[in-house]
């Protein structure tokens, strides 16, 4: 599962990535964001895309908690998400996600980031009466980050960007071509320290790399 990431970037930054406007009070860069956060997402609206603030997770309607992933391999059967994974399709800004690892006294974070700088993650979304929420989905992990979790957030190359956001096209979120824009990038990981296991830590700091056992 994909359980906290990161947009480690300026709005404005964001805005000249995905081509969009960058609308007012959107949050400065984040290093730690948990579910029910709030974080920018990109959808398509009217003629072209726009970036709007959605917190993460779709509440279970009959009991507590929140979906904060779906599996892409299940995404358009499950009835939770087959209505949005045909029409609320979004992006999700990110420079990077954490996933842990179990050692004898703890958990332990791992960053994980790709190449480039500002990847976009597969996401769902949808409105209720308490706003707009988000979730983000997942696949399989590729080969170089499988030691760390076996799942891992379905990146989107930017040349499939406009089929995935496209709510005409009611294929888009079964093409396999998805599943190989993961392919694509190149990931890398490092240990990072415990302070990011707190849901409300914040700053850069939280992504250095820890080279000696806490």
């Amino acid at each position: 599962m994909c359980g906290r990431f990161a947009i480690g970037a300026d709005p404005e930054e964001i805005g000249f990535r995905f081509d969009v406007q960058v609308p007012e009070l959107t949050p400065a860069p984040r290093w730690n964001i948990a579910p029910t956060d709030s974080a920018p997402i990109i959808l398509n609206e009217g003629d072209g895309r726009r970036m709007l603030s959605a917190k993460w997770g779709f509440p279970f309607p009959s009991r507590k908690g929140l979906a904060i992933n779906a599996r892409v391999e299940s995404v358009t059967s499950k009835w939770m998400f087959r209505s949005a994974a045909m029409w609320n399709r979004c992006l999700i800004p990110a420079t990077g996600w954490y996933e842990w690892t179990q050692s004898g006294d703890g958990k332990d974070p791992h960053h994980i980031n790709a190449t480039e700088r500002i990847i976009a993650l597969a996401g769902l979304w949808e409105s209720d009466e308490q706003g707009r929420r988000f979730t983000i989905i997942t696949r399989p992990a590729i080969e170089s980050i499988a030691d760390i979790h076996n799942r891992m957030p379905l990146v989107i190359a930017e040349s499939e960007w406009d089929s995935w956001l496209n709510p005409n096209d009611s294929t888009a979120a079964t093409q396999s071509e998805l599943m190989d824009s993961s392919q694509s990038f190149t990931f890398s990981s490092r240990r990072v320290g415990r302070e990011v296991n707190r849901a409300t830590a914040e700053g850069v700091h939280l992504q250095q790399r820890l080279d000696s056992p806490e």
